[in-house]
């Protein structure tokens, strides 16, 4: 059985626009490709345009999570 191989590239904005400033707000973003014997992730990456602090972690469905929480204005 031959294998093909593929690339795929994929560029993701999301933009949140609100009525006024947000005070706080927590978020979940699942946006990191799986790897498993079906495919190999090259390379990922995720830019989260304000100072943040993140945290990777891995839900029970074995799905990369990163989580971030907006404490201010």
């Amino acid at each position: 059985m031959t294998r093909t191989t593929r690339k795929l590239r994929v560029v993701h904005t999301t933009k949140y626009t609100y009525d006024r400033p947000v005070e706080r707000s927590v978020h979940k973003l699942r946006v990191c490709p799986m790897y498993d014997r079906n495919q190999r992730v090259l390379s990922h990456t995720l830019t989260i345009d304000l100072q943040a602090p993140t945290l990777e972690l891995e839900d029970i469905f074995a799905n990369w999570v990163t989580r971030f929480e907006i404490t201010a204005p």
